[in-house]
Parts: structure tokens; sequence; C-alpha cells
């Protein structure tokens, strides 16, 4: 969840190798890994005394601890499970609270997981992002912090209702919304894809039930309780019969996970960047809802498991 109040000073996205003048771009894994060769490179050519080394900033910045922030979710605690994980010993992942810009931006946290749109609409005056969300961060934001190139989790928000309810799509749901609640977490209310939305662009009458643990959210509309409920795309549900509602007026947008680091971090610790840049790559959304209907199930070692499985342990 990204929390309600986000700082325009404190999201950066790395620039290409030769941008145009007066652009702003950002890098892909593959950029990364040719300018990260290229400091290793440059640290093995070079022999410097310990004191020297230890008086610089990149030095000291490298052996703090690597703390990585998430939300309180879920999906953030697994998040923050693959994310140290791949990093190894001394990584560890916490809770980031409405104060997460500024301690990534000092340096306590090295890096973050946020969702890019969400972060966006909290930024931007503008109405829509355009195609390019990445870059459109990128011509808002300041240089504290990189903002890494998404890969393939989204984590956008979708409109489900119970199997057994006879109702596939979001049109024509006026009259058969009346009386009936829609179930939304905390989150899910004032947004342009929430409930405020649906209600507005579909012309239907649904009342807000709050409950942020999405397979609580679920129960309530695979019982009956609720018509519909919101749920992102990366959420597991629990084992309940839901189908996801066509949106032919394209209210729910892609919202996906994005890896934000601290800038000093970058540039003096590159092969742990890769390494958190390595889970953002190979992660996808399915990937991330069975490793949480894993630990549901009782394990205790899915999100190491699938990092060992992907060659990133």
């Amino acid at each position: 969840m990204i929390a309600a109040l986000i700082s325009d000073r404190w999201l950066r996205v790395l620039p290409l190798p030769t941008p145009a003048k007066g652009e702003t771009g950002w890098v892909d894994r593959r950029a990364f890994l040719i300018g990260a060769g290229a400091l290793v490179l440059t640290g093995c050519a070079q022999t410097r005394p310990a004191a020297e080394v230890s008086a610089s900033p990149s030095a000291t910045a490298s052996q703090s601890p690597i703390v990585i922030g998430v939300d309180t979710t879920m999906v953030g605690t697994v998040l923050g499970q693959l994310l140290a994980g791949s990093v190894g010993p001394g990584a560890s992942a916490q809770a980031m609270g409405a104060d997460w810009f500024a301690i990534l931006g000092g340096g306590t946290l090295v890096a973050a997981a946020v969702y890019g749109l969400t972060a966006w609409n909290e930024l931007s005056e503008s109405e829509d992002p355009t195609d390019n969300l990445v870059q459109d961060l990128a011509d808002l934001v300041d240089p504290e912090i990189t903002v890494m190139n998404p890969g393939s989790t989204d984590g956008g928000l979708v409109w489900m209702t119970s199997a057994q309810s006879g109702v596939g799509t979001l049109e024509n749901l006026a009259a058969w919304s009346n009386g009936k609640a829609a179930a939304i977490p905390s989150w899910g209310n004032e947004r342009a894809d929430g409930l405020l939305g649906l209600n507005a662009i579909y012309g239907t009458a649904f009342t807000a039930s709050v409950q942020d643990d999405p397979t609580a959210r679920a129960k309530l509309v695979a019982s009956g309780q609720a018509g519909v409920g919101a749920f992102r795309r990366t959420e597991y549900l629990g084992e309940v019969d839901l189908v996801e509602l066509t949106d032919p007026d394209q209210m729910s947008a892609a919202d996906p996970v994005l890896l934000l680091v601290n800038t000093a971090f970058v540039n003096a610790a590159p092969q742990s960047v890769l390494k958190l840049t390595g889970v953002v790559d190979k992660l996808t959304t399915d990937d991330l809802v069975a490793i949480q209907r894993q630990i549901a199930q009782g394990s205790t070692r899915a999100a190491q498991s699938w990092l060992t499985a992907n060659g990133l342990a």
C-alpha cells in the first residue's frame, strides 16, 4: 500500500546511458548490468589503501544495514522475504510507515517495493498517466531515490463477484446493485477505479463494506454478504469461487510493482542492487499469489524455495 502522502523529492528513474538532452529516462536490468559490470571492473583494476576505502562515502554506505521497506500486507511480507533473501545474510525487510519516503531518501531504508500507478496518482495533478508510467514518474521526481524498471508483477485493482451470482460484467449492474454492499480495502473507496469510480462510471449503488484482509474480503463476496469485491491482482484470496468482472469502460489499469532504491546505495553497492532487480525481473503476478497460497497452507520456506528455483538464492 502506498502511503497517503508521498513527497516529490525522493523518487528518481536512472537516466539511460545516452539520453537526449532534456529527457529523463529509465534503466532496464540489461543496461544496469552493463553499468554495474563497469563499476566492478574499475574496482578490480585499482588497488586502494584501506584507509582511503574506509573514508569514502560509497564504502560507508555499502557497509550500512541493508533494510528494505514493504507495506503491511501479506503481499508486502512476501516481497520483503524475496528481496531480502536475494541479497543474503545481513539484509532484512521492515514495514514502512507514512514517512517511508523520507526514510528511504535519507538512506535508513536502502530500497522499497511500491505500486507504481498508485505512487503516480499521489504525486501527479494530471488526470491520467501516459502509456509510459515509469517515464511519467521520472518527469515528476528528484534524484535522492532511483526507480528501477518494472518487471511483470501487476497489482492493479480488479472487481470480482461470486461465481454463483450469474453476473459477468460491470455493465448493467445499476438495478442489481441496489441494497448490496461492495467489499473493499480501506484504501479502495476514493480511487478512480475504486468504489466511487465504480458507482460513478457504471451507475451502480453499492455501499462500502471495508475489510483489509483479502481472504476475509473474498469470503464476504463468496457468501453473498457483499455483491462484489475489489482486489489487487497480487492478492491471494483463499480457496473461494470468485470470477473477475469484465471492465468494458477500462476503469481499472495496471499498477506494477516497482523497486525504489536509495541512489547512494545504487552507487555504493551495484551488485546488491542487481540481486534486488533480479527478483523484480523474474517475479510474476502468478508467482506472487502462489507463494502466498503456500504460506497459507503452512509452508515456511515458500519464498526461499522460489529464490532457489530461479537461481536467485
